[in-house]
């Protein structure tokens, strides 16, 4: 049914406004069969690059700055980085996809992805995954999905690889060409001697083995930072009123309450997860910020989940808006922080 609604509107519109593209455009090589890569189910665009001449650390630091003064910078107020260390870069975006205008009405679709990059040497590889769309909001709250469920070969195209669906086409043929565009920017930026009309690889991205967690040597700690909360895949509502939720470091066990806990994320060979402390809950401040590493236990029915966190690191304070919209309700003296701890294995137990 959401299909049948939205390749409806879509059609009407294009009619109306008239602004459908040539032949040519619409089906161009790039967009037709094979366009849209997928590992293990999941849509993920990577392109790697090597830039002669120049260090890991001068590389890195050139492709922080892109992010920060090139892909942040196009959407400042809803694009963060949400992750940096040594080698790596994680940011979240959130753009506005343009599909036609006119004097009467504009047809667009917000677009939300992970853009990943990571170096090693003097290459990188930049990854775009987690795409996800929200279109017509203003109609009745629009509709939602992901790319897996939308632009994909199996969804958006004829069985004989000849024709895109008009409603999942133009998704499909935007996104394209917005990755064209950011990974052309962005070797464009580190590497200013290469051709404009560079030819770059596109490949899947690199398959990581997450290797058997040991207990670090004493290191500089990696920098998370500028989550946005409000963004979050946040955890909570029925499923954690149902769970019983418990942190354990050592001889010490901590019950947690519904509000403390913000769910988990991933990112290519790490998983997060974000805990929401009050600064009154001394006890559960010191066990996440002084512990190497300990336990939570998600308990709800017959199954128990343990997960081993560690390396935690302090977000920021968060906003009164933050809190209301997460359900907390704060007095005028109560300060809750947001915090970040790396999991490094999760179990699953059954009674």
């Amino acid at each position: 049914m959401k299909i049948f609604l939205v390749y409806s509107v879509v059609f009407f519109l294009s009619i109306a406004t008239g602004t459908a593209q040539t032949t040519t455009d619409k089906y161009a090589p790039k967009y037709m069969r094979y366009a849209i890569p997928e590992i293990e189910g999941k849509v993920v665009f990577s392109t790697t690059a090597q830039v002669d001449g120049v260090s890991t650390e001068e590389l890195y630091n050139r492709l922080l700055k892109w992010t920060e003064e090139k892909l942040i910078a196009r959407s400042p107020e809803k694009s963060r980085i949400l992750y940096t260390s040594r080698n790596e870069i994680v940011a979240g975006i959130e753009e506005l996809l343009t599909f036609s205008t006119s004097a009467l009405s504009v047809d667009r679709t917000r677009i939300y992805f992970h853009y990943h990059i990571k170096v090693e040497g003097n290459s990188y590889t930049a990854t775009i995954n987690r795409i996800r769309y929200w279109y017509n909001e203003n109609r009745d709250g629009g509709e939602k999905f992901t790319a897996e469920e939308w632009i994909t070969d199996k969804v958006a195209m004829n069985k004989a690889g000849t024709r895109l669906y008009p409603a999942m086409g133009k998704f499909r043929r935007k996104t394209i060409d917005l990755k064209d565009e950011l990974f052309q920017n962005m070797i464009e930026y580190v590497a200013p001697a290469y051709s404009r009309t560079i030819v770059y690889a596109t490949q899947p991205a690199p398959t990581e083995v997450a290797p058997a967690p040991v207990t670090p040597a004493v290191e500089k700690k990696e920098t998370i930072r500028h989550t946005e909360i409000l963004s979050l895949p946040i955890d909570t509502a029925d499923k954690v009123l149902r769970a019983s939720i418990s942190i354990e470091a050592g001889e010490e066990t901590l019950m947690l309450k519904p509000e403390n806990w913000r769910g988990m994320t991933s990112i290519p060979g790490k998983t997060f997860a974000y805990i929401v402390v009050n600064e009154k809950q001394r006890a559960l401040k010191t066990l996440l910020c002084e512990s190497a590493s300990y336990l939570f236990h998600i308990a709800e029915g017959e199954k128990t989940m343990h997960l081993q966190g560690g390396n935690t690191q302090e977000i920021r304070k968060l906003s009164t808006e933050e809190l209301q919209k997460m359900g907390i309700s704060a007095t005028n003296t109560d300060v809750y922080r947001l915090y970040i701890s790396e999991i490094s294995t999760i179990t699953e137990e059954r009674k």
